[in-house]
């Protein structure tokens, strides 16, 4: 059978936590996409999986979630939008699935506790744009492997601490991409027939 429509969570109820957290399979039951501003309204969830049928995250989706610390991303997911967890300040570690492919702007900007952001892409294509990351204070490792990544202006810019970035050869980032980072930053490239030797 062919799904003609994708089903948008729009919007989520605080007291739609308590199903999210009891029987998830039963919350995001035919969800394709996260919706804009859809967690808006949320400041008691501190974790979420977001499961392999979601696409996409809609804009400002999490935005300025405080609580929220961890997030699992699973496979299938192409699209984080504009702001989708802006100024998500719990947030501490990311690990993005294969099937990425673009991340718009301000997508992570002021997450002030994320430190390590790892992207290990199946597919040929990643798009970082600008902002995603900026102003991020305590991320200190960077990890993007794939074989046609772009990261756009100021994709890290405002990140202190950053100090570690790991990108596969061939990898295209705008010169200010990185701009305002620990003054010790270095930039690691790999090759992908090789591998990354530590």
């Amino acid at each position: 059978m062919i799904k003609l429509q994708k089903v948008e969570l729009n919007y989520v109820d605080p007291s739609d936590i308590e199903l999210l957290k009891s029987n998830p399979d039963k919350f995001w039951e035919g969800v394709d996409e996260i919706g804009s501003g859809a967690f808006g309204l949320v400041d008691n969830l501190d974790s979420i999986t977001i499961p392999s049928g979601i696409v996409k995250i809609g804009s400002r989706a999490f935005y300025k979630s405080d609580s929220l610390k961890e997030v699992n991303f699973s496979e299938g997911l192409q699209d984080i939008e504009k702001m989708a967890f802006f100024g998500c300040k719990s947030l501490e570690i990311l690990r993005f699935p294969k099937s990425l492919i673009s991340l718009s702007e301000h997508s992570f900007t002021h997450c002030k506790n994320l430190t390590s952001v790892d992207i290990s892409l199946g597919n040929e294509y990643l798009l970082i744009d600008d902002d995603a990351f900026y102003d991020c204070e305590k991320l200190e490792k960077v990890k993007i492997l794939g074989k046609n990544v772009r990261i756009c202006s100021r994709a890290f810019a405002k990140c202190p601490e950053l100090r570690t970035v790991i990108l596969s050869n061939g990898t295209y980032f705008d010169d200010d991409a990185f701009e305002g980072c620990n003054k010790d930053l270095e930039i690691k490239m790999v090759d992908l027939e090789k591998g990354l030797k530590d």
